[in-house]
């Protein structure tokens, strides 16, 4: 569907031997000290494991020929697509186009009309709509605005103005805070002007003209606490939209300007600076400039190995990162010179983790004609408490033998940004019943060393299975109804396989001999490995009995759909079936979402079909 903004980071490459040691080391070398119990109760979040999914609900039956898209967890609604005639074709090649609307759970808000949803934020969405251009003869993309949720919803929002055709090759309009902003005018978006317009959208029919601000179309936009901040290459500004206007723009305080690297007075390096700002509350900001190349050069204080996608060839890149903190309100700037910042996760930055989870949970990766599974990551903004915030940061653990290749940890900072170092753990914790583990998180994942995990209540770590030098180690990735899941890595073959132990009585449930392995929802979880010279699936349950199934198609959290008759259906991993074999297709669809901690979505099709269920 849309062009959401999602980014997906790798996962960060490491130094196995080497890790481990820092792992071992990492509270001296990095961390003052803290008392570890009451420590983590007061900063982090402590969620309850799914119970087991039981019943199947029926919500809505989509109109005929409409079916289900995508699922946006941020706003709480369907896209739907339907494949429809094109009045206007010219030829066979566009004689059908494919059309999106919305839905929810309860009914069909608008039936599909649209060609294409660009971005969505509570009930309004940008979208594009055809248009016949008579003049020219010519079915036109027009883009605007629709509310398609609640009163006056519908296709009423500045779609009036037919000159306003939609350009993909940049943003024309963009959700920020609660204005529209535009490059230009909204009745003739331009890449060429060098001002954004602001709109407030929420007035029925049209958009209201608000301020102005004197960046073009390549800054990100974004507001926090009424302040607005536009992100450019080497250069940000901070406006407040109460701001004096002058001739319709905005004007701000010298301090409210920000260069990253000011000694490139010539701008000649642009091309080379990003910056990232996080909001951490109470008008700070946390800025992180970085001016990467290829070339070694004078001043470099990290390197990292970039690779190509597309051909799989990597290169080294020198990078000079800096951070400084910025409060707006009062125009005081705090430098810190240990603190290389990469990302914050707090509530400001929710929904952009939230879209990344939700798609790295739901991805469909299919290897030798099987869907591949892979363990739930959860949102690291809702691991930490209101008023504080994750602030992932570099280190170079290296450097005393000259090497500048970084790792990645992390410290809390409170809203008055205050530091608050982290005893005994690299990564953030996702707390599941009290227990607390690092690797869950979506971005920065695999640290090697014990199975182990950290108590909420004692703050302590509880070791499981310790490490077996030069020869195994481990990486515990999950833990759910009190049993925690991790890979026994082999240094002397290169092997991992999954097992499980249970966290209170530290006695194994599941031998490591899995290539795949779930959570356990009650009594049972799902395991994959090897079998009569294929790979197959099992039933597992807590004292490690095992039952072969041969009907799995797709394995997701606390259900699978199988086949039967060559038609689909869902079962929990009870083997109770929860949707009958009845449809072409069907595809289930897992929100982690932080304070119900699952949500399950089961979307079948039959013939031109669709039902939507929840699984409860």
């Amino acid at each position: 569907m849309s062009n959401y903004d999602i980014i997906f980071s790798m996962k960060k490459t490491v130094k196995i031997a080497a890790l481990i040691l820092i792992i071992m080391l990492g509270s001296v070398m990095f961390f003052s000290c803290n008392k570890n119990k009451g420590f983590y109760q007061k900063y982090f979040v402590d969620f309850d494991s799914q119970a087991p999914i039981t019943k199947a609900v029926s919500k809505i039956n989509l109109s005929s020929g409409v079916s289900v898209f995508s699922y946006d967890s941020v706003s709480d609604v369907f896209v739907t697509k339907l494949l429809s005639y094109n009045q206007y074709a010219t030829g066979d090649d566009d004689s059908t186009m494919t059309l999106y609307g919305f839905t929810t759970l309860e009914k069909e808000l608008i039936s599909p009309i649209y060609s294409s949803v660009i971005s969505i934020k509570g009930d309004y969405a940008i979208v594009t709509k055809p248009y016949f251009d008579r003049e020219t003869s010519k079915l036109l993309d027009i883009i605007g605005v629709v509310k398609f949720r609640g009163e006056n919803a519908g296709d009423k929002t500045d779609f009036t103005n037919t000159n306003c055709a939609y350009n993909p090759s940049f943003r024309q309009f963009m959700f920020v805070g609660d204005y529209i902003a535009v490059p230009g005018i909204k009745a003739s978006p331009m890449i060429s002007v060098n001002y954004t317009t602001f709109y407030e959208y929420k007035t029925k029919d049209k958009l209201l003209e608000v301020f102005k601000v004197a960046c073009d179309y390549s800054y990100d936009m974004v507001i926090y606490d009424n302040i607005l901040v536009a992100i450019g290459k080497g250069a940000v500004y901070f406006f407040s939209p109460s701001n004096i206007l002058q001739n319709g723009f905005l004007q701000i305080h010298d301090s409210d300007y920000f260069k990253a690297f000011p000694e490139d007075v010539d701008n000649k390096y642009t091309d080379n600076i990003s910056i990232q700002v996080s909001y951490i509350g109470n008008g700070w900001f946390i800025r992180s400039s970085r001016l990467e190349s290829e070339i070694e050069f004078q001043g470099y204080n990290l390197t990292y190995h970039a690779y190509d996608a597309g051909t799989g060839e990597g290169k080294t890149m020198y990078a000079l990162v800096r951070t400084d903190l910025f409060n707006f309100n009062t125009k005081t700037t705090r430098d810190n010179d240990w603190l290389l910042v990469d990302s914050v996760a707090n509530k400001y930055s929710t929904d952009a983790y939230a879209y990344s989870s939700d798609a790295l949970n739901n991805l469909a990766v299919v290897d030798e004609s099987r869907y591949e599974y892979s363990l739930p990551v959860l949102n690291p903004s809702k691991f930490i408490k209101d008023g504080y915030s994750i602030v992932y940061f570099y280190y170079t653990p290296y450097v005393e033998w000259g090497d500048y290749t970084y790792e990645v940890s992390f410290c809390i900072m409170d809203s008055n940004a205050n530091v608050i170092r982290v005893n005994d753990a690299l990564m953030p914790l996702a707390f599941i019943d009290g227990i607390g583990i690092q690797n869950v998180d979506p971005t920065y994942q695999s640290l090697f060393g014990p199975l182990e995990f950290i108590s909420y209540t004692s703050g302590k770590k509880v070791e499981l299975i310790e490490v077996t030098e030069g020869k195994k180690t481990f990486e515990t990735y999950y833990a759910h109804n009190g049993i925690v899941i991790g890979t026994e890595l082999s240094v002397e073959d290169n092997t991992a396989y999954f097992g499980a132990v249970d966290a209170k009585t530290k006695k194994g449930v599941i031998p490591f001999i899995y290539d795949e392995l779930t959570p356990f929802y009650g009594k049972y979880a799902l395991g994959l490995r090897d079998f009569e010279n294929t790979k197959a699936y099992f039933r597992v349950d807590d004292l490690g009995n095992e039952t072969l199934l041969k009907d799995v198609v797709n394995v997701k959290h606390g259900v699978y759909v199988y086949s039967h008759l060559s038609k689909l259906g869902v079962k929990n991993y009870s083997g109770d079936v929860l949707i009958g074999a009845n449809y072409d297709h069907l595809e289930v669809y897992d929100v982690f979402t932080g304070h119900k901690f699952q949500t399950t979505f089961a979307i079948a099709t039959s013939g031109k079909n669709t039902y939507i269920f929840t699984l409860e």
